[in-house]
């Protein structure tokens, strides 16, 4: 696969990339599943991972009760 940030290749499934240090993927904390650090639901079990600002664009952490950045 290839870095968002440097699109350097680097291994599937990565959860950071080795050249720049970027997280690129994280796993679901219900069913353990890799996913995209910009999915917003879980591929396997569809458990919200983000949630977008509806005011700013933010990415924030699904039980977030207000926006990071607001």
């Amino acid at each position: 696969m290839q870095c968002p940030k440097c699109k350097q290749e680097i291994e599937d499934n990565s959860l950071k990339c080795n050249f720049c240090n970027s997280k690129v993927g994280s796993l679901c904390k219900v069913c353990g599943s890799y996913n995209l650090i910009t999915s917003k639901e879980c591929v396997e079990c569809g458990k919200l991972l983000i949630r977008i600002c509806e005011d700013c664009g933010s990415a924030n952490l699904p039980d977030a009760s207000s926006c990071r950045k607001c």
